[in-house]
């Protein structure tokens, strides 16, 4: 016969032998960990950086912040276009992620900036970038209209 003393312990280990563990989901490191770091980004570099450590969080919610993070940056802060090809340049696959992140979701009138700068203020040495800008800018403008 058991002791009382030794019945509470055996009951414990039965019990985590029993139980599952516990599993981190994806979907936890994406609301979690990616939202907050997506919401602290200041700069190409650390986009590139959530994007190299996040891209499977690429959806929703965290997609839209990305795309607004994206056109904001491309309307209102041209200058640092430079930063942008330099990230690039680090990880070739960080452009396909700009660019795809112009969208419908985007403001029009940031989207408007954006063809704007990208047709009228384009460095000569980032003509192949900024062709895709005015593309996607393009694109994204002419899904808004049809929703409208």
């Amino acid at each position: 016969m058991l002791s009382p003393r030794t019945l509470p312990a055996l009951l414990a280990i039965l019990g985590s032998i029993l139980m599952p563990p516990q599993v981190c989901h994806a979907a936890d490191r994406c609301l979690d960990t990616a939202d907050e770091l997506l919401f602290k980004v200041k700069s190409w570099p650390e986009l590139r950086t959530w994007f190299e450590s996040y891209a499977s969080c690429d959806d929703g919610s965290l997609a839209e912040g990305v795309s607004d993070y994206v056109a904001i940056s491309l309307a209102c802060h041209w200058q640092d276009l430079p930063e942008l090809r330099r990230q690039i340049k680090r990880n070739p696959r960080f452009e396909a992620f700009v660019i795809q992140h112009i969208d419908a979701t985007d403001d029009s009138d940031d989207l408007k900036a954006l063809l704007e700068n990208a047709t009228k203020r384009c460095p000569t040495h980032s003509a192949a970038l900024c062709a895709s800008l005015v593309k996607a800018a393009r694109e994204a403008l002419a899904a808004i209209a049809e929703i409208q």
